[in-house]
């Protein structure tokens, strides 16, 4: 788990020297991270156990969406559904995940 959190933050932080940069550059690392963690939450993607698979992506998600908010603004919606559908689970690993998640 400390991994994951780990990855998480060196997100934070791409995402913020992105930033500082170009936003074109940004935009296309932000769309593959997303596509990614996309397919993870899916169930379509990655290796490991499926709370570590969950996890992860839920962790990704939350820094894309704290550190690309506008260009995150078009898939909002779809995002809220995905995490949506991990509120019920009885990880607590995931569940937390789902709550940092939730406004």
């Amino acid at each position: 788990m400390s991994v994951r959190i780990a990855a998480a933050e060196a997100l934070r932080e791409a995402l913020r020297v992105l930033q500082l940069r170009r936003s074109d550059q940004l935009r296309t690392y932000s769309r593959e991270v997303y596509s990614s963690l996309s397919a993870a939450l899916k169930g379509g993607e990655g290796g490991g156990s499926s709370t570590a698979r969950l996890h992860g992506g839920l962790l990704c998600l939350r820094e894309l969406l704290l550190g690309s908010r506008h260009i995150m603004a078009s898939r909002y919606n779809e995002a809220c559904e995905m995490v949506l559908k991990y509120r019920d689970s009885t990880d607590p690993v995931v569940g937390s995940a789902v709550v940092a998640l939730v406004p």
